[in-house]
């Protein structure tokens, strides 16, 4: 098992976590089915990856969407 380092939102997906391409599906994949999280593959681009905050505001914004749009 690896030691991972601490998580902030400057800890970076690829070089950090050493996430790579099946990682990424994987992780989409998870948000799809366990909180209904739909991704169209045009807003996927490198800089929603680059850092765990990067991420997680993506994420953050596509819920906040998905919510709005439900009303």
């Amino acid at each position: 098992m690896r030691d991972l380092p601490e998580l902030t939102a400057e800890t970076r997906l690829f070089n950090d976590l050493a996430l790579d391409s099946t990682n990424v599906i994987e992780l989409l994949m998870i948000l799809e089915d366990r909180v209904g999280l739909q991704i169209d593959a045009d807003e996927l681009t490198p800089e929603v990856f680059d850092t765990v905050g990067s991420f997680g505001m993506f994420v953050e914004t596509r819920l906040a969407d998905h919510a709005v749009s439900d009303r």
